[in-house]
């Protein structure tokens, strides 16, 4: 027997999906090392009460409610720092989580120091999922072998490593799992008569929507379900009616709760601003997609400059074209390539209201892999896939992505490090004064100080300032002993993550600015393309007041400032992103 044949065999065997989970968890446990990251550092401060009092925006039980949107509200976290001057007054950012909260107040409880622990509990999730996609591939496929397949594919899916390495993202998994289960039960009850499968269906899509928006692509398998499997319009509404009510129920809800998100040009709320949101699927669908089915990953876009992520844009969009000219037949006329097909581009317009990023696409991977091990299946048939289209998704998701999900389920490490070495910049020390962050390469790594250094035990600033963000070069002068000039060539807020606080639809203007206690900041130029050029702090104090901080980003972190005398000035190089995220 040929290597391929056996290895064929050992896809059909009914032991291939527990080995698939074995081999995506085995592929996964780099992530046992990657600590407590980021917004981990939130979940964990606001679970243990090491946040003080005035500074809690969310509770233990909802934890991800950031910003709700109550001007009284906005007030105070302008005061404290933790929102920055520049951030829209009506800003909303909440997802409403109770399960995955849950999840991880039984973290914190039973292991609060023991990370390792924490990403062995997502490790769990992982296994699930791959043991329920597996459950629905053997289901649609008649050959054991291209189920077994598909569940492999899934399971080494290299898109998988930000939800499996980053705890507060580990929402994504378990609302991949219930989704999938939600699917799996729907299936039963529409193909095979078992009535207590739409019951345990509904019930199922509500644990996933309760656990993370990303259930939506599980709704969006129903809705593929029906219009694929269903034959007429009588049976294919008797079948979306039960799931579409609660999704309905759950939206209206998450609405009157106060979640959701506006005044972000980070998350767009799809309700709220349809439009916008359809601005923004024609770019990041394309992304989405093709990072899903050919490879290439839609992180980038996020980091590098504007220009470039137009080109990938394109790339993509090309991608895709190509794709879809090579796929276009078979979808006319093979139902089960159809279905993996409308779920696929369903599942993925979700995650336009957002940033791209593979970790939108855990649950549109699971019909991604099902078209995946089904086109390679009809090429070994000889019917209807290229060989060229059939070798290129065996080297993408076959050869490489067990290569690279170590890799990048480890990548978000680097956050971590980063982090680190930010804060070691940062003095320790600070009850009862404020500390000035002058200049930072991001706008989040600049607010989250606080909650990582409450989640580390370190003494916190009575408020925070956050004056300017930028990675160019930022000339600062001083034209009295109160007040600092910074200026840059390069803009500030111009990165794409700058946009989380402000969405880029409000224009800045000269004079713009907010008036707080310690230092107050304002807009004295803006570039040709409308944003801040050059920005005032006026204190209210002497700059060598002791009662407040002074510290600018440069090279790998946070040092220090001295303030230049007055009627001079300093020039700050500019910051490389490399630099910033592996200190090189």
């Amino acid at each position: 027997m040929t290597v391929g044949g056996r290895f064929v065999r050992w896809l059909a065997e009914p032991a291939a999906a527990r080995r698939a989970a074995l081999i995506a968890v085995l592929l996964s446990l780099p992530t046992l090392g990657n600590g407590i990251i980021a917004d981990d550092h939130f979940l964990r401060a606001t679970s243990l009460g090491l946040n003080p009092p005035a500074l809690a925006l969310a509770t233990k039980w909802d934890l991800f409610r950031f910003f709700s949107g109550d001007p009284a509200l906005y007030t105070r976290w302008l005061d404290l720092g933790l929102a920055p001057w520049w951030a829209s007054p009506d800003l909303r950012v909440g997802f409403w989580r109770p399960i995955s909260s849950a999840l991880h107040q039984v973290d914190f409880a039973l292991w609060p120091n023991h990370p390792v622990l924490m990403h062995s509990h997502s490790l769990a999730w992982l296994a699930a999922l791959v043991l329920v996609a597996g459950a629905l591939f053997r289901r649609w496929h008649t050959a054991p072998w291209a189920a077994g397949l598909a569940t492999l594919v899934f399971a080494i899916d290299d898109g998988h490593g930000i939800p499996i390495g980053w705890l507060a993202n580990r929402n994504a998994l378990v609302a991949a799992v219930f989704g999938g289960l939600a699917v799996l039960a729907h299936d039963r009850w529409r193909r095979d008569g078992w009535r207590p499968g739409g019951v345990l269906s509904w019930v199922a899509l509500t644990a996933g929507l309760l656990s993370g928006e990303i259930a939506l692509g599980a709704w969006a398998g129903v809705l593929a379900h029906a219009l694929a499997f269903e034959k007429g319009l009588r049976a294919r509404l008797l079948a979306l009616a039960p799931s579409l009510a609660v999704v309905i129920a759950w939206r209206v809800a998450y609405s009157l709760l106060g979640y959701g998100a506006h005044g972000s040009g980070l998350y767009l709320d799809p309700v709220h601003s349809p439009l916008a949101f359809a601005s923004q699927v024609s770019q990041r669908l394309p992304l989405l997609l093709f990072a899903q089915l050919g490879g290439l990953p839609s992180d980038p876009w996020a980091l590098v400059p504007r220009q470039a992520a137009l080109g990938l844009v394109v790339v993509a969009a090309a991608g895709c074209a190509a794709l879809g000219f090579g796929l276009g037949r078979l979808f006319q006329r093979d139902r089960l390539a159809r279905f993996y097909g409308l779920w696929l581009v369903l599942a993925v317009l979700p995650g336009c209201a957002t940033f791209p990023n593979d970790r939108l696409l855990l649950i549109a991977s699971i019909p991604s892999a099902g078209l995946v091990a089904h086109g390679i299946g009809l090429w070994r048939q000889g019917k209807g896939v290229s060989r060229a289209l059939a070798l290129y998704w065996v080297v993408v998701h076959l050869v490489m992505a067990p290569l690279l999900l170590p890799v990048r389920a480890r990548s978000i490490h680097a956050l971590g490090e980063m982090a680190e070495r930010a804060l070691r910049g940062v003095p320790r020390e600070l009850g009862g004064k404020t500390l000035v962050v002058l200049s930072a390469p991001d706008g989040l790594m600049c607010v989250q100080i606080l909650a990582h250094g409450a989640s580390l035990g370190h003494s916190m600033p009575d408020r925070l300032r956050c004056i300017g963000v930028t990675t160019g070069a930022v000339r600062i002068s001083r034209p009295d002993e109160r007040t600092l000039e910074l200026r840059s060539e390069a803009g500030f807020f111009s990165g794409t993550l700058d946009a989380l606080f402000r969405s880029p639809e409000r224009a800045w203007h000269l004079g713009e600015g907010a008036s707080t206690a310690v230092v107050s900041t304002q807009v004295i130029a803006l570039t040709q393309s409308g944003l801040p050029a050059a920005l005032r702090a006026r204190f209210d104090a002497p700059l060598d007041d002791p009662g407040s901080v002074l510290v600018i980003w440069r090279g790998r972190g946070y040092q220090r400032f001295v303030p230049p005398p007055v009627g001079q000035s300093v020039e700050h190089p500019p910051t490389s992103m490399a630099e910033v995220l592996f200190g090189l």
